[in-house]
C-alpha cells in the first residue's frame, strides 16, 4: 500500500527543466497550435454570436519598485512552502508545518496548482517548470476520501486550468480533465441533476445532498472552459444543467432558497454553514461574458433584474476604495475606474501584513499577491482588458504569450 502522506522533496535550485525544455520533450503537445480558445473540432459554443463589450480599462502608471517588492514577497513565502510543505496542500509559516484541505491523509498540493498562474505571471518561471514536474510526475487524484466538489471545481480545476493556459503543458490539461472526471459522479448521479455536495475521487460515491446555492452553480466556468479545450461537451451540458435544476425551481415572488436537496428538489436548510450565493449568480454572468450562453443570460436578469451587469466578473461596488483585504476587488475596482484610491488601498493591506509579521505564503497569497502585482506591474503576460477571474481568483481568460 502506498503512503499516501508522502510527497517527493522540493526541487533543488537549479534543477528543474524550464518550460521550453518540458515543451520540447512533449512532441505531441508541441505540434498542435496552441491558442487560448481554440475550440477543438466539431464543438460550438451555446447560442450567442456576440458577447457583452468590454470597456477599456483605466490604468495608471506602472510602478516598477512597487511591484518588484511584492514579487520578493511572494518569493519569500513560495521558498518557505517549499522547504516545509512541498507537495502539501498548506503550509503553516509560524509552525513550519504543513496541512492538508481536503484529505487529511492524501495531499493534492493545492498550493502549487492554485500558484501556476501566479508564477506565470510573475514571470518566475523556473518556480513554474518545477511546479509542472510535480504535476506531471507526483500528483495523485486516486483518493479514496471524499472532496467538496464546489471547492475543488473552484481551487484544484481552475488552478489546473490556468496553468495550462499559461503553459501549454498537455499534462497539465490531462491531470485537469483527469480530475473533472472523478468529480462529475456528483452531477450524473444527481436526480435532480444539482451537484451532490461531496464525492469519493477514487470510488465516485456522492454524499451531501443538501448543497447551498453557491455550490451548486459554481462550476459552469471551468467546466465550459474545459469543454473548450477538450471538445467534450459533457463538461458543459452537466454545469448547465445544474443551473436548470436550480431555474425550474425558482419561486418568482421568494427566487431561490439557501440550499436544494438535489434527491427530492426541495429547498432545504443545511446543517452546515452556508456560504453566500452570490457565485451562482456571477457564474449566471460569467457564462454570457465567456461563452455567449443566452440562456445564462436571460437566466441571470430573471434573477436579479434586466439592467443589472457586472463589472470584470466582480460584485464590486464602484466608486468606493476596497475594505482592506479585499485586494481582488480593489484589482476590479481600479480598472474599472482608475481611481488611485484603489491601488493605494490594496498596497495599504499588504503593508499592514507585513508590519504584524504575517508571512504571506501558500493559496492565499498566491491569489492576494498576483492581483496586488498586477495593479503595479502593467504585466506584459496579462491582457487588462479582455479577461475573466472566476471565483477561486484564477485566469481563466487574459493570460497572453510570454515574450521571448
Amino acid at each position: 500500500m502506498t503512503d499516501r502522506t508522502a510527497v517527493s522533496p522540493a526541487p533543488d535550485a537549479g534543477s528543474a527543466r524550464t518550460l521550453r525544455e518540458q515543451a520540447d520533450e512533449d512532441d505531441e503537445d508541441d505540434a498542435k497550435p496552441h491558442h487560448e480558445y481554440g475550440v477543438s473540432p466539431g464543438w460550438r459554443m451555446p447560442s450567442a454570436t456576440t458577447a457583452p463589450a468590454v470597456p477599456r480599462p483605466r490604468l495608471g502608471p506602472a510602478a516598477p519598485a512597487v511591484a518588484a517588492e511584492i514579487r520578493t514577497e511572494f518569493g519569500h513565502g513560495w521558498s518557505r512552502y517549499k522547504s516545509s510543505a512541498w507537495g502539501h496542500d498548506e503550509v503553516i509559516p509560524a509552525l513550519g508545518e504543513y496541512r492538508e484541505v481536503f484529505a487529511a491523509e492524501h495531499p493534492v498540493g493545492l498550493t502549487i496548482i492554485e500558484s501556476l498562474d501566479a508564477l506565470y505571471l510573475l514571470e518566475l518561471d523556473r518556480d513554474l517548470a518545477e511546479a509542472v514536474d510535480w504535476i506531471s510526475h507526483d500528483l495523485d487524484l486516486d483518493a479514496d476520501a471524499e472532496f467538496d466538489v464546489a471547492t475543488a471545481v473552484t481551487r484544484l480545476v481552475g488552478g489546473l486550468l490556468a496553468g495550462y493556459l499559461a503553459t501549454h503543458r498537455r499534462v497539465v490539461l490531462d491531470r485537469c480533465r483527469e480530475l473533472a472526471d472523478r468529480l462529475l459522479p456528483a452531477f450524473t448521479a444527481s436526480p435532480t441533476g444539482a451537484p451532490y455536495r461531496r464525492v469519493n475521487l477514487r470510488t465516485g460515491a456522492v454524499s451531501g445532498p443538501v448543497n447551498p446555492l453557491a455550490g451548486i452553480g459554481t462550476n459552469i466556468l471551468e467546466f465550459g472552459v474545459l469543454t473548450q479545450l477538450t471538445g467534450d461537451p459533457g463538461y458543459y451540458r452537466a454545469a448547465k444543467r445544474t443551473y436548470r435544476a436550480a431555474m425550474q425551481r425558482r419561486c418568482p415572488l421568494a427566487g431561490h432558497g439557501a440550499a436544494l436537496n438535489v434527491e427530492t428538489g426541495e429547498w432545504a436548510e443545511s446543517a452546515d454553514p452556508i456560504p453566500p450565493g452570490d457565485s451562482f449568480y456571477e457564474y449566471l454572468w460569467g457564462a454570457w461574458a465567456m461563452f455567449g450562453d443566452r440562456d445564462t443570460l436571460r437566466w441571470y436578469r430573471m434573477c436579479l433584474g434586466g439592467g443589472a451587469e457586472l463589472a470584470y466578473g466582480s460584485w464590486a461596488e464602484i466608486g468606493q476604495p476596497a475594505p482592506a483585504g479585499r485586494i481582488q476587488e480593489a484589482f476590479t475596482r481600479y480598472l474599472r475606474t482608475g481611481g488611485e484610491a484603489h491601488r493605494m488601498a490594496a498596497y495599504q493591506r499588504l503593508q499592514e501584513l507585513k508590519a504584524s509579521g504575517v508571512l504571506l505564503a501558500g493559496p492565499w497569497s498566491a491569489t492576494t499577491l498576483k492581483f496586488l502585482y498586477l495593479l503595479f506591474a502593467r504585466s506584459p503576460r496579462f491582457d487588462y482588458r479582455r479577461h475573466h477571474i472566476s471565483a477561486g481568483g484564477k485566469v481563466l481568460r487574459g493570460l497572453l504569450p510570454a515574450r521571448r
